[in-house]
């Protein structure tokens, strides 16, 4: 400027880092560390939002003797995740396990933006996105065969059952036997 002084620009954060990732070994380092990260993060987070301890977690996993890798797998620094711990983790959890290449774009999107649906996302129980909001995968069951059973026969021991005009509590009973003839007929 004319009078000495300097012009100075204020960036965004996300300015700054997407300026910072046109070093390619920082990218490198950033991917690294973001996907350790994130990782370890979302496993403490959902065992948290779970009410769950680490043992509790390894349980899960069919070894109780595994809580100190739980330990290791919520450390960030940790990062030696293979695929197959990352399905079994997500099994335990009853949470999708989406692993894909994607543009810087939407890591920096990731990065900037950190969701507690990102960071924890609901078991398939409770996920929203499939059941609606407020609703969860029980009692969607429970509606799907209480509209199902409305107004069908039943085929029982004793030949069709009609389901119309019962109940609500009649109509969740035939549900109930329904289920456990169900249950009994696979285990025999």
């Amino acid at each position: 400027m004319a009078n000495g002084t300097s012009l100075i620009m204020t960036s965004s954060p996300r300015e700054n880092l997407i300026q910072e990732l046109r070093d390619r070994a920082y990218r490198s380092a950033f991917v690294q560390a973001h996907a350790g990260d994130s990782i370890a993060f979302q496993l403490k987070a959902m065992r948290l939002a779970r009410c769950m301890e680490q043992r509790d977690v390894a349980a899960l996993l069919g070894n109780p003797k595994l809580q100190p890798m739980i330990s290791r797998y919520e450390n960030p620094d940790y990062g030696k995740y293979s695929v197959n711990t990352l399905l079994e983790l997500a099994d335990a959890f009853d949470v999708a396990l989406i692993i894909h290449f994607a543009p810087f774009s939407e890591l920096v999107d990731w990065d900037e933006n950190p969701s507690s649906d990102r960071l924890c996302p609901p078991s398939f129980d409770r996920d929203e996105g499939l059941w609606g909001e407020g609703a969860t995968s029980t009692s969607m069951l429970v509606l799907d065969t209480e509209t199902s059973l409305s107004g069908h026969d039943l085929e029982a021991d004793g030949g069709p059952v009609s389901t119309t005009g019962l109940a609500a509590s009649e109509t969740q009973e035939s549900i109930n036997v329904a289920s456990e003839a169900t249950v009994m007929e696979e285990a025999a």
